[in-house]
């Protein structure tokens, strides 16, 4: 068969075309086809002409192959050292650009696109591996976020860009001018991640509840957001659906969302729970929750919920690791502290819920003895953990608080309010004693809420030592039983210690240094308090008049209004806006932070 043949057995002739017939060819006359030949028609093949789809799709894979050359290439570039010295770690080259902008995912970079802290040379291999082996030692205080041994440094980068950012930002503490630097590359692509390109995964809320575990280290006047982004990692934790367990409820199933993936690093481990990551990120969730809303007395933006209990439960059934099965300890006894300031009203500023003294005291009771109880059925190697024992005397302290508070405002002390005060300085010698029996380097792995109930007990402590000159309570009661002084000592050496680890830049200052300053100023304050009261308590056995130069200003009875005057951390703001630092003291400069 000629090339006419072929043609015909390829493509049908504009005739046998338009009559939408069989072409076939005709043997006897080459390049025609039998029905043209019968009918003596004109037989013609219409040309091949390039489809436009074809042509666009070559084009396609043209781009496609140049983008592909260019990625190869910037992946090369970001391995020199030229590429190191580079500006942000966010940035691509254009070749990238080119790749990113004509992919159905336009809107997000892949993290092997981003160049991190690595990629830039902000940090070392070395010092990256360090980061990481010090973050593995701090968990201990925050079991909600977990780095197995078995994880290589190569898999966070791939896998939790944003947990390792986090990490990093938090262990390198000792050298802050890096911490800083570090400090704003997580906020910048967290922020970019999270708000910009709609991003949800796991990854983003550990990232998260590390930053704002260990957020002392971040504070600054103009920041104070400690609070907010707790808020957020509740909201990013909602909005993953860890709150409510995988399987889907037909009340769930009305839901308009318009996509059922799982997040990135989420998966369901049955229809109840999530893996184990998800499940201790939620819970952490709720300790971060809890706590600052407890000091910072703000409604708290994650309520306790049976599934939270579950959560923990499940974890201590499947123990993957030691601290799985304290968590479930530690839910009960932060769920005791939520009951302790619901019932008092601590978050009330109106002071709504007034009780009688009798009431009072029956509740500081029950309470006392509920703690004692979920103390005994504790197990004995965790109940006897140095922490645990802080945990127990700072709940106890938390309860007796109440000793101060206006609806226990009388003419003179009651027998009911003069043992809550007493039992509440009980405790927190305990509490001090236990603290300064940690090493120093177990503190200087502390989380932000263990500092702030630190300094929460200090000044309480100062309240109760100094709320009332009265014979059956006084400074020399109070001091009968503890000396602020006394621990406010040891606590500022221990800080003085800590802050020689840290290497500053000229113009800013550490956390702990001001925190240092503070307790300085607060065991002066004491010290001159104790001697003004002590000196009114001496002139009044002697019958002599009280000494107004030397009387202290709001001294007379039990006005809480006054007892902020008189124990002079008036001058300390431990609020949000504040967050524990020195009104009168303004010594942070974190260079433009």
């Amino acid at each position: 068969m000629d090339s006419g043949s072929r043609k015909h057995a390829a493509r049908a002739c504009t005739e046998c075309k338009e009559k939408k017939i069989r072409c076939l060819p005709n043997n006897k006359t080459p390049g025609v086809c039998q029905r043209c030949a019968r009918f003596g028609k004109e037989c013609t093949v219409p040309e091949i002409r390039e489809q436009p789809h074809r042509r666009k799709l070559l084009n396609r894979v043209g781009q496609l192959e140049k983008n592909m050359d260019g990625i190869v290439a910037m992946l090369a570039d970001q391995r020199s050292p030229a590429a190191m010295a580079e500006g942000d770690h966010l940035t691509p080259t254009p070749a990238s650009t080119s790749s990113v902008t004509t992919s159905p995912s336009a809107t997000t970079l892949s993290n092997d696109l981003r160049r991190d802290v690595i990629d830039t040379g902000l940090v070392t291999i070395e010092q990256a591996e360090t980061f990481v082996r010090d973050f593995r030692g701090m968990s201990i205080h925050f079991p909600y976020v977990l780095i197995s041994p078995h994880t290589s440094l190569s898999d966070l980068r791939n896998e939790s860009p944003v947990l390792l950012q986090a990490i990093f930002a938090t262990t390198s503490w000792r050298n802050r001018s890096l911490q800083i630097a570090l400090e704003r590359n997580f906020l910048r692509d967290l922020s970019t991640r999270l708000l910009m390109e709609g991003q949800k995964s796991l990854d983003l809320l550990q990232g998260l509840l590390v930053y704002v575990a260990w957020y002392h280290f971040h504070i600054s006047p103009s920041m104070q957001q400690c609070y907010r982004l707790t808020a957020l990692a509740v909201a990013i934790a909602v909005d993953l659906g860890l709150n409510r367990r995988p399987r889907k409820s037909e009340k769930q199933k009305m839901c308009i969302e318009s996509h059922a993936l799982f997040a990135q690093g989420l998966t369901p481990a049955g229809p109840d729970f999530w893996n184990r990551e998800a499940r201790r990120a939620f819970i952490g969730c709720y300790a971060l929750s809890s706590s600052y809303s407890l000091t910072l007395r703000k409604t708290s933006p994650l309520k306790f919920t049976d599934y939270i209990q579950d959560c923990a439960s499940s974890l201590e059934a499947e123990r993957q690791v030691p601290s799985d099965a304290m968590i479930v300890h530690y839910i009960r006894l932060m769920r005791h502290a939520d009951e302790v300031c619901e019932t008092f009203g601590y978050n009330d500023s109106d002071q709504s819920q007034m009780m009688s003294e009798e009431k009072i005291h029956l509740y500081v009771n029950s309470f006392g003895a509920k703690l004692e109880s979920i103390k005994a059925n504790q197990p004995l190697t965790f109940s006897q953990e140095p922490h645990c024992v802080i945990r127990y005397h700072l709940l106890q302290i938390y309860t007796h608080e109440i000793g101060l508070h206006e609806n226990l405002q009388t003419s003179s002390p009651s027998v009911h309010r003069t043992a809550i005060l007493y039992d509440c300085l009980i405790h927190a010698k305990s509490y001090f004693e236990a603290v300064l029996a940690l090493s120093r380097e177990d503190m200087y792995s502390w989380t932000t809420r263990q500092w702030a109930w630190l300094n929460y007990v200090i000044k309480l402590v100062s309240r109760v030592s100094l709320c009332a000159d009265s014979p059956a309570w006084n400074i020399n009661v109070a001091q009968s039983v503890m000396r602020l002084d006394a621990f406010l000592e040891p606590l500022c050496v221990r800080l003085k210690e800590l802050c020689a680890l840290i290497s500053l830049v000229e113009g800013a200052s550490s956390w702990y240094h001001n925190l240092m300053v503070q307790w300085e100023i607060a065991k002066s304050h004491y010290q001159a308090d104790s001697i003004r009261q002590t000196t009114e308590l001496s002139r009044a056995a002697q019958g002599r008049p009280r000494d107004e130069g030397l009387s202290t200003p709001g001294m007379n009875a039990f006005s809480n209004t006054s007892s902020a005057t008189l124990t002079s951390f008036d001058s300390i703001d431990f609020g949000d806006d504040g967050f524990w630092m020195p009104s009168n003291l303004n010594p942070w400069s974190m260079g433009g932070m």
